[in-house]
């Protein structure tokens, strides 16, 4: 308690369970043109949006700690 901490390494995809959803949520952003977020939940946050893989939602996340602003890198198209 009183603490949140901040995870990489676990794609914030594999976050959505259970996997039909996430092929689901995959594919509706795909559909939009967006990419994955940082993923938020109680006492946790993961910031890995898939950069090291071959994902086409995928993206290089970043949080500035200060005051946890998010910040992305991704290819549009």
């Amino acid at each position: 308690p009183g603490y949140q901490v901040i995870i990489g390494h676990t794609p914030v995809l594999s976050m959505i369970q259970p996997e039909d959803e996430r092929i689901k949520y995959a594919m509706d952003l795909e559909s939009r043109g967006e990419h994955l977020r940082i993923f938020h939940a109680e006492g946790f946050i993961d910031i890995d949006c898939g950069c090291g893989h071959s994902y086409p939602i995928k993206a290089l996340a970043c949080i500035r700690l200060e005051d946890m602003a998010e910040f992305y890198q991704w290819n549009e198209g």
